[in-house]
């Protein structure tokens, strides 16, 4: 095996397990926007809403576009692959189509996969903010 052959084979796996871990980080953060959620609508179920609740509302807003961000991610990665599939076939035309679509939604997923983690830690800011006006008798 030549030296470029084995450079070759690292990159893939290098490829691999960034892929890898950016999907596991990917559905981490979907599920800490879900249970985010879910524990505010636990929370504040029996209570009627409030001016004080503002911060609140706006948490679950940030969470739930990080969550839109990460779903969006996801389709991206999903283009790029297809796109990907596209570049690796024989005819010039698809191929050319496919370096397009992989620029496109190359840059569409470093976008969402940034806002996603943005979003979830605006939403954490404003529910610690809820929870300080809470705690200092501010409601």
């Amino acid at each position: 095996m030549s030296d470029r052959e084995r450079d070759r084979d690292n990159l893939e796996t290098l490829v691999e397990r960034l892929t890898k871990v950016q999907e596991k980080y990917t559905y981490f953060i979907l599920a800490v926007c879900i249970s985010s959620i879910a524990y505010t609508v636990e929370l504040t179920k029996s209570t009627k809403p409030t001016v004080s609740m503002i911060p609140l509302a706006f948490a679950v807003f940030f969470w739930v576009m990080s969550f839109i961000c990460g779903c969006w991610y996801i389709l991206n990665i999903m283009s790029v692959t297809r796109a990907n599939i596209l570049i690796l076939k024989d005819d010039p035309d698809q191929a050319a189509y496919g370096h397009h679509m992989n620029r496109k939604y190359q840059r569409k997923g470093v976008i969402n996969f940034n806002w996603q983690f943005r979003f979830l830690i605006l939403g954490v800011l404003c529910f610690i903010f809820w929870r300080a006006l809470i705690l200092f008798g501010q409601t």
